[in-house]
């Protein structure tokens, strides 16, 4: 196939000058001129395709542009060593608070689009949660505020709207661990205004536990009051522990919502008086919660 000429093509700053060789790819590659007077070797197929645009030159002016270049002009080093200066940068203590604080301001605008396909849309914008203006227009105001506000850095903070109905704003924010936050979303399950986990924790009871009761058809009282052994195991490891029928003691525990494990032990040696291997004797000390 014969080689395409491109002499004298012009890819961004650089003009083709002549071929070199053909790489063991099969790649042309050709000697081009910069229109800051370097020259450099570049393969054809970054060229067409737009990813190679100057000798270099170009990278490092847009570093200074962006302020990733430090101190003085850089225009004469390499490429290399801006980026181990912008490295170092990056390493320092106010640089990363800096990184962070913006990646949350950025989520929490983000989260308040209004693009109806947002996964996010039925839970904040869906719902008319919108951010303060002077939140939304200026990044530096959101980092001010979080500094003056007790965000610290490596704490593990996330930010949380006091009034889950209200905006993203200033009055109504706060940086927060992330067990008072999740008690304040808007999905929490909350018991005459307190959230569930509150209200285990009050009791001095697993909330976990207090879950699998309620999933069984206990009434609240009952699964808050009483008390617990601090044994949390599957029907499966109990039966097995015991020599019972897993089948039968999740069978009826099924068709009886309410019942606890003990009750359905009770239930199988009535049902099964002449089962000698399975009839052993279980006291309410036994009792595992579920």
């Amino acid at each position: 196939m014969p080689r395409a000429d491109i002499t004298g093509q012009r890819f961004g700053r650089l003009t083709a000058i002549r071929y070199l060789y053909t790489t063991k790819w099969g790649c042309a590659v050709w000697l081009c001129k910069c229109d800051c007077g370097n020259t450099c070797e570049v393969e054809v197929g970054t060229l067409r395709a737009g990813r190679t645009k100057s000798c270099g030159c170009l990278i490092r002016e847009r570093a200074q542009e962006q302020g990733r270049a430090l101190g003085k002009s850089n225009a004469n080093k390499p490429w290399s060593d801006l980026r181990r200066a912008a490295s170092s940068n990056e390493e320092t203590p106010d640089f990363q608070l800096k990184k962070h604080l913006k990646s949350a301001w950025r989520r929490m605008r983000n989260r308040c689009t209004t693009n109806q396909e947002s996964h996010t849309y039925s839970y904040y914008a869906g719902r008319g949660i919108q951010v303060d203006p002077v939140w939304d227009n200026d990044f530096e105001a959101f980092y001010k505020w979080s500094i003056e506000h007790g965000y610290q850095e490596g704490k593990k903070l996330s930010l949380d709207r006091i009034d889950n109905n209200g905006p993203y704003a200033p009055w109504n924010c706060r940086w927060t661990d992330a067990y008072t936050q999740v008690n304040n979303r808007s999905t929490t399950r909350r018991i005459n205004g307190e959230s569930f986990s509150d209200v285990c924790l009050r009791n001095n009871i697993d909330s976990d536990i207090v879950q699998r009761r309620l999933n069984r058809g206990w009434d609240l009282d009952r699964a808050l009051t009483t008390p617990s052994t601090g044994k949390a195991n599957s029907v499966a490891t109990l039966c097995a522990r015991l020599s019972l029928p897993y089948k039968s003691i999740n069978q009826y525990l099924r068709d009886h919502p309410g019942a606890d494990f003990f009750e359905a032990v009770n239930w199988y040696h009535t049902t099964h008086p002449f089962d000698t291997e399975n009839n052993c004797s279980v006291e309410q000390t036994d009792y595992y919660d579920l």
